[in-house]
């Protein structure tokens, strides 16, 4: 069993940390993998909105939870 992380978060927040990129594209690309993640099976959205603890503590909860179902 596979996991794909998928890490995104608003567009606003993703253009403040990187205004060099255009917002309408950054829009684009989060609607794009919201889009996969919602699709695929073994793909989780983790938001990096936050701390990157608390973005971390999220990947690694998916990671666990995912492994955790391969055993039972």
């Amino acid at each position: 069993m596979s996991i794909i992380l998928c890490l995104g978060t608003d567009p606003e927040i993703i253009h403040q940390r990187k205004p060099e990129l255009l917002l309408e594209e950054i829009r684009r690309q989060v609607s794009e993998l919201k889009d996969f993640c919602n699709q695929n099976p073994h793909a989780v959205w983790i938001d990096t909105g936050e701390s990157i603890d608390k973005s971390t503590n999220e990947s690694l909860k998916a990671i666990v939870t995912r492994m955790a179902h391969r055993y039972e």
